[in-house]
């Protein structure tokens, strides 16, 4: 209520400055409260960004002085339901959107873009016109803003993967092959027999997940990545392979059972984390920090290990890599041409000032904007050389050592202002550079530590990502480049029957996990499974998929000879 009221008198005392120009450096700082619904981001988290470099800047060009707060998808429920959304709001899941729409939550947009909105209808317009159709109420109107329209870069290092392991004691074990999920199972199981604690003594894991009671991405998601699947939400995913629809929970081969088999198996071997189906992602961050997970299967936990490894010898060799392996697809040659299918700007109903804050988001969604968020300040974090935007050597030693001096940057900092940008990564920016100065090869090698080298060149390669490059060029890895961004995007929202048969689905899914992953004989497993998926079936799963099925195809068709 407070926040609600310090709003209000906002409100009165900027009235008579809405006719002001946009971003006039003498007017006082108009006050926006940004949320994001969605995210664990803590308030530590936040005010770190709020009080970076970037985020002055940013403030200083658009003539704002933002707040923020972030909540996870519990503490969501509680703010939708007493629609306390600040002056803007970033909405992680497609699935919210119609039901934050019908329940009059958010603003029509159509005549702010029109009036203050100038990126946004120039800069890939596909993602406007996807707005007003595929993401909204039939009306015509745009409720959201996708982030992230374009061209998307490729990480300097294959960001997930069920592959990902020690590459020292993959080394020291003499490069033994793996082919399949099992290869990699039984290869964990040496590594943990060999190397049963780390060196402070800590017990180590050959397989290790955490969970989330909303969402079953936490325990599969990595086999989404590696196995070719693009997730819509967390039941509705794209087979890269053949373009095709796929239904999670119900498909015996899908993702949900690849990873409920994986970790069965781990646990049946020995060598899965006890604490695996109670702990957070925190849990498993320090965890995996410590040296206690072989496998983290995310690029981001592997890294706090290799850089305290690096902090104790520049010259370390211990550390994570991914092991090539044939028929994986990759996040790579990825255009979201109408913006990513996750994370959209919205204005909610109850804004202070709706007229301000499209300006801010119009200004985010812009060249400089994306560019400041995502590269830095011009003079500071990069220069002009002979008239190519170019990082400065200070920038670039930040990036690699990380840590507080990076943090105090606001470089693609998250939760903001990383989920407002508009442009993507690889987009030409006017002055003929990229937007994102950091998405290229040449600064991706000079990021590669002794041990990226020693990996690059075992195959044969000049940094990490180039392993894998080679073998798409071969055919044996396969990227995203068949996907259309757009059609992934433009799914949507169910209409509420359907939302409340999905919210089944997931529960059952959920509460599943447990079952599946102890169970103690491989005929117990396959009841499980058996169970699980009739149980599906009956609550609705069909009726669920043919919507989805029908929404699929019909956006599909809409861009097909596009």
């Amino acid at each position: 209520m407070f926040r609600k009221l310090l709003r209000s008198l906002w409100a009165v005392m900027l009235v008579l400055s809405l006719s002001i120009p946009a971003f006039s450096l003498a007017d006082e700082p108009v006050p926006l409260d940004i949320l994001f619904l969605g995210l664990t981001s803590t308030p530590e988290d936040v005010q770190r960004v709020l009080d970076s470099d970037v985020n002055k800047v940013l403030q200083d060009a658009a003539g704002v002085k933002i707040t923020a707060s972030a909540v996870d998808d519990e503490q969501k429920q509680v703010v939708l339901a007493g629609n306390d959304l600040t002056d803007i709001v970033v909405i992680r899941k497609q699935t919210d959107i119609l039901s934050m729409i019908e329940g009059g939550q958010l603003l029509p947009l159509n005549d702010l873009i029109e009036q203050y909105g100038e990126n946004i209808r120039t800069i890939r317009p596909e993602r406007l016109k996807m707005a007003q159709t595929l993401l909204s109420d039939g009306s015509g109107q745009a409720y959201v803003l996708p982030i992230y329209a374009g061209r998307e870069d490729r990480a300097p290092k294959v960001s997930h993967s069920i592959y990902m392991t020690r590459w020292d004691y993959y080394k020291e074990m003499g490069y033994p092959e793996v082919k399949t999920p099992d290869d990699m199972l039984n290869l964990l199981k040496d590594m943990q027999e060999k190397y049963p604690t780390t060196d402070e003594g800590k017990p180590v894991y050959g397989v290790s997940f955490f969970t989330s009671q909303f969402s079953t991405n936490d325990f599969d998601k990595r086999f989404h990545h590696t196995f070719g699947f693009h997730t819509i939400n967390p039941n509705i995913l794209w087979k890269v392979s053949d373009q095709s629809m796929v239904f999670n929970y119900t498909a015996p081969d899908g993702p949900y059972w690849m990873a409920a088999e994986y970790y069965n198996k781990a646990y049946r071997m020995g060598i899965l984390d006890p604490d695996s189906l109670s702990q957070t992602s925190e849990d498993f961050a320090t965890k995996a920090t410590a040296g206690q997970i072989l496998s983290p299967w995310l690029r981001a936990f592997g890294r706090g290990f290799d850089n305290r490894m690096l902090e104790q010898d520049p010259n370390s060799l211990k550390g994570f890599e991914t092991i090539p392996v044939d028929g994986v697809t990759l996040w790579t040659n990825v255009t979201q041409a109408a913006g990513w299918e996750e994370f959209y700007v919205a204005i909610p109903a109850n804004c202070s000032n709706p007229e301000k804050a499209m300006q801010f988001i119009n200004y985010c969604f812009g060249y400089d904007g994306s560019r400041l968020i995502s590269s830095g300040i011009e003079g500071k974090h990069w220069n002009k050389v002979d008239g190519v935007p170019t990082l400065t050597d200070e920038i670039k030693k930040m990036y690699r050592e990380g840590g507080e001096a990076w943090q105090a940057t606001g470089i693609n900092a998250e939760p903001y202002p990383y989920f407002l940008a508009g442009v993507a990564a690889l987009e030409m920016h006017p002055d003929g550079g990229p937007v994102n100065l950091f998405a290229s090869d040449d600064f991706y090698k000079s990021l590669s530590t002794p041990l990226d080298k020693e990996y690059s060149e075992h195959f044969g390669a000049e940094y990490p990502y180039g392993v894998f490059l080679k073998l798409i060029d071969e055919g044996r890895v396969f990227d995203r480049s068949t996907v259309d961004m757009r059609v992934v995007s433009g799914m949507g929202s169910a209409p509420e029957d359907i939302q409340r048969i999905d919210t089944k689905l997931l529960d059952i899914a959920v509460k599943a996990i447990p079952k599946a992953v102890l169970a103690e004989t491989e005929e117990d497993f396959q009841k499980v499974k058996e169970q699980t998926i009739a149980e599906l079936n009956d609550a609705q799963a069909e009726v669920s998929k043919a919507w989805w099925q029908e929404r699929f195809d019909t956006v599909k068709a809409l861009f097909q000879d596009q």
